[in-house]
């Protein structure tokens, strides 16, 4: 099992053939914010590495939920501009070449959706 980690709002561990890429803010439901949004293509980097003997990715989420969507407290979306709030900014930047990223990985990607629990009577 190996870490491929210095990661601080996901978790990659590859092993035997398997990447396991955890998205990592718990405390929010794993929301999505500018850091995380540029750790992932770094993540994929390695994944898709040629030395990475990587043949299937796990995608999951840490906790009780796989994903909030975007976090968009104050701090949390700011751009590059200090101050500047814009919830938009990610969406524009980010997400697209990600999505793009995701689609184009030359293995299967398979994702453990973890959330809501229904109430059985």
């Amino acid at each position: 099992m190996s870490e491929a980690g210095d990661f601080e709002c996901i978790r990659l561990v590859i092993s035997s053939g398997v990447a396991v890429l955890t998205l990592n803010r718990p405390e929010v439901l794993n929301a999505t914010s500018p850091a995380m949004l540029r750790e992932l293509p770094l993540a994929l980097d390695r994944i898709d590495a040629a030395d990475s003997g990587v043949r299937c990715v796990l995608m999951t989420g840490a906790g009780r939920a796989f994903c909030a969507g975007a976090d968009l407290r104050p701090g949390e979306s700011e751009t590059d501009n200090p101050g500047r709030h814009d919830g938009g900014y990610g969406l524009e930047v980010y997400y697209p070449p990600l999505l793009r990223r995701l689609q184009g990985l030359p293995m299967p990607l398979v994702t453990a959706v973890n959330g809501a629990q229904p109430v059985l009577a």
